[in-house]
């Protein structure tokens, strides 16, 4: 049984434990006096449409564009830096809690408090006064809502009241078994006080969360909460729907019935039925794939003592497969068709003013979600980044013809659920100004093709968007002094080097964004081959850059240049490694294919050094996967698991894993927890490109050695073959492709 297991109810958020259908989240607290439950839906976000413009930004851009060529880096830095600050993206919010008090008569012992990551199912049991108390729980992705079973062994033992809360504007209606919360999400905040609007056209997202109880006790409605009195047992049906229609859209749609439809339909259900629709449903995409490591004798400590004990010895080998079983859960619950694409936070946020807004982060965090999620056989957890991409190469058409004067789409390194596209200085440009998220996204479109080879995704969704992307990039190609072509300007995002000025972050060029404009351009070139496109017009053009970009150098110290020149980095330790773009998630540099280029990203992480924020640590493990070094690979993931307290939100302090196995960059971010699932995927199995064109397949390309024995079933493999593969001693012993 794969499951996260507790002794005590969580004190802390991230000691709660996370439910989830795509949409509606939760996070159980687990508590016996009271049970706190916090929820969240993915469409709750401030603001309406809008777009951030204002004058003179192609001659912003042109000017800055001369003074990097001319190699006035600080001074194009101040450019762009005031001639392009623009607001900031849009806030996730969260909904609020369900809270639940009981009757605190007597101690409680016995306590457990288990989520089952085989089955998404979370119960929490305790003794009190002779009489065993049982909770289980779990979100439903077929039928919208969130269901909790609440029993006592002894009947008509079970009294509890329970309220929905909301830090949002909102009203509350207790009715018969029923409770209502109507709410609005603000415009914006001024610093921590939220805004709203009266006006018509002005207003943000609406919600409503709805309740319904079914209880054998007794009921009643007062001061906006639901009483139970003498009950055996209760079933609570919760869900949560919203006004919001889509990016370009004022959020007026209906929903208030849309609530009560849900409940309804759920109530007719019952438990049992509505148990076994989340079980078909959730099964047929967790059991498409199984690691096994081996047992450690651990799996039914408490998962914060694991934690603890493996930082001290690092002998628990199952707990490598709990948080790979963990992240391939959350996947499962963070995103499914029909929902938002996983933010920073994936769908949980507590905070109505969270860290980086629990924004879209595209410069690494947004893709970095989805790593595992083609891998793991979790196809259609992908569908909300086809949308997601979708949606915003039709607004960054205008961000591309308005900032830049160039045809095509793009996007700069953050995003909202209003498809938010232009640049997001805020102050500086090195992170704003860093504009490769839509060539990063369409590495993710191609990607699913060779893993699906689904021609009509590729003809009808993927190739149009891959090619206006590229279009941008190819307006903004230079000739560069050796002869080659490189998109110019650019960052090397959230990084800055050393100038004779003082320091900068905008460059003539850098190692990844001319990585993603090289992998774009043959994407788009591999496209166009298989779909029969003939080659003229702007893909002509594009082919015809192709021989003439040469997107990495190597200096004089052996290390990848992460600019068009050697210079010093103001934080040698930064935790992007942007440079290595190249190595992963691409697949433009391979130990055997391009050994040059292999050792020059080894030296450049040797350089960085393996400390980072949780995420940082993630992509180090592939990158050190990719590169066949599994000891290195594997001290990385020892380290992201190391413990972090609950206490600590400071990203000053080294990444981990929060008690509940949340990543911990910290504060708390997501992203980690599926990068950690690849790299455990890297180190087993690769496929790399060779000359001929196909793919190689590589078994263990990257074991450690504390991993000597164990087991993969499912893993899925570009061309739509899957591997089922087993070792014994570091050898394979069974291996089948189908």
């Amino acid at each position: 049984m794969s499951q996260t297991l507790y002794s005590r109810p969580a004190s802390f958020w991230t000691e709660a434990q996370p439910l989830g259908n795509g949409s509606i989240g939760a996070m159980v607290f687990g508590g016996t006096d009271r049970e706190r439950i916090a929820l969240n839906h993915d469409t709750l976000w401030t603001g309406i449409p809008s777009f951030n413009s204002r004058d003179g930004l192609r001659e912003t851009f042109e000017r800055a564009r001369a003074l990097a060529l001319d190699g006035n880096y600080t001074e194009a830095h101040r450019v762009i830096t005031e001639g392009f600050e623009t607001k900031r993206t849009a806030r996730y919010q969260p909904f609020g809690d369900l809270l639940i008090d009981f009757p605190a008569e007597a101690d409680v012992s016995g306590y457990s408090r288990r989520l089952s990551l085989d089955d998404a199912l979370l119960t929490v049991s305790y003794q009190r006064g002779g009489v065993t108390f049982t909770r289980e729980q779990f979100c439903s992705n077929p039928d919208r809502l969130l269901a909790v079973r609440m029993s006592a062994d002894r009947p008509g033992e079970l009294s509890f009241s329970l309220t929905l809360t909301s830090p949002m504007r909102h009203t509350l209606c207790a009715d018969g078994a029923s409770l209502l919360l109507d709410g609005e999400c603000p415009l914006t905040y001024d610093k921590a006080s939220p805004i709203y609007s009266e006006q018509p056209g002005e207003r943000g997202i609406r919600f409503r969360g709805g309740l319904r109880l079914v209880t054998d006790g007794s009921v009643c409605a007062q001061d906006g909460r639901l009483i139970v009195t003498d009950a055996s047992e209760a079933l609570l049906l919760f869900t949560i729907t919203t006004s919001f229609l889509s990016w370009d859209r004022l959020p007026e749609g209906e929903y208030e019935r849309e609530a009560l439809d849900i409940l309804e339909a759920g109530a007719a259900l019952g438990w049992e039925r509505l148990l076994t629709r989340h079980l078909e449903d959730y099964h047929r995409l967790f059991d498409a794939i199984s690691l096994d490591l081996g047992s450690s004798g651990r799996e039914e400590l408490p998962t914060d003592e694991r934690l603890r004990l493996f930082e001290e010895d690092g002998e628990d080998i199952s707990l490598y497969t709990l948080y790979f079983d963990f992240g391939r859960y959350l996947t499962i619950a963070g995103s499914r068709a029909g929902s938002q694409a996983m933010n920073l936070q994936g769908i949980w946020n507590e905070s109505c003013t969270p860290p980086w807004s629990c924004n879209y982060t595209v410069n690494i965090n947004t893709e970095m979600n989805y790593w595992p999620t083609l891998m793991c056989g979790l196809d259609e957890c992908y569908e909300p980044l086809f949308r997601f991409i979708a949606d915003r190469a039709v607004s960054g058409r205008r961000t591309a013809k308005t900032f830049y004067g160039a045809p095509g789409w793009v996007m700069h390194h953050n995003s909202d659920i209003w498809a938010y596209t232009t640049p997001a200085i805020d102050g500086n440009a090195m992170w704003g100004f860093w504009h490769g998220g839509s060539g990063w996204f369409c590495h993710h479109l191609y990607e699913y093709y060779e893993y699906t080879g689904d021609l009509a995704f590729l003809r009808e969704k993927a190739y149009p968007v891959m090619l206006e992307a590229a279009v941008f990039y190819h307006s903004l190609l230079v000739r560069r002094e050796d002869g080659k072509l490189s998109v110019c300007p650019m960052t090397s995002p959230e990084n800055r080097f050393m100038t004779d000025g003082g320091s900068a972050a905008v460059a003539k060029w850098t190692a990844m964004s001319d990585s993603i404009a090289y992998s774009l351009f043959s994407d788009c070139k591999k496209a166009a081959q298989t779909l029969g496109i003939e080659p003229d017009g702007v893909l002509a053009d594009i082919l015809a850059a192709l021989p003439d970009m040469e997107p990495l150098k190597i200096a004089s110290d052996g290390r990848i240049m992460e600019w068009n020149e050697e210079f010093g980095e103001t934080e040698v330790t930064h935790r992007h490694v942007s440079h290595l773009w190249a190595l992963y998630p691409a697949r433009m540099i391979t130990p055997d294919g391009t050994p040059e280029l292999s050792e020059a990203c080894r030296r450049s992480l040797d350089r960085r050094g393996d400390r980072g924020t949780g995420w940082s640590l993630g992509w180090k493990i592939n990158l050190w996967a990719r590169l066949g070094d599994g000891e290195r690979a594997c001290r990385l993931l020892d380290t992201q698991l190391h413990f972090v307290s609950p206490e600590i939100d400071s990203y000053k302090f080294r990444g981990g894993t929060y008690p509940n196995l949340f990543d911990a960059h910290p504060p708390f971010q997501i992203d980690g927890n599926f990068a950690a699932v690849s790299g455990i995927l890297e180190m087993l199995a690769v496929q790399r490109p060779t000359s001929s064109g196909a793919d190689e397949l590589v078994l263990l390309p990257a074991l450690p050695a504390k991993w000597r024995s164990g087991s993969l079933r499912g893993l899925r493999l570009r061309g739509g073959r899957v591997l089922d593969l087993r070792w014994q001693d570091g050898q394979v012993t069974e291996c089948t492709v189908r």
